[in-house]
């Protein structure tokens, strides 16, 4: 029983998927945050643009 536990490898392809996807998330995370930063500089910077 245990060689065959230790030959299963359903578990470890199981975390190796998870850990793909928490990279994704944190990616994607990161990379929602510098576009809303870049969107938000464009629109203040166009906000003054028509005040002035």
């Amino acid at each position: 029983m245990m060689r065959r536990l230790m030959k299963d490898e359903s578990g470890q392809t199981m975390l190796e998927y998870i850990v793909i996807v928490v990279f994704v998330v944190i990616a994607a995370i990161i990379g929602f945050r510098l576009v809303k930063g870049i969107v938000g500089r464009s629109i203040q910077k166009a906000s003054y643009s028509i005040e002035q």
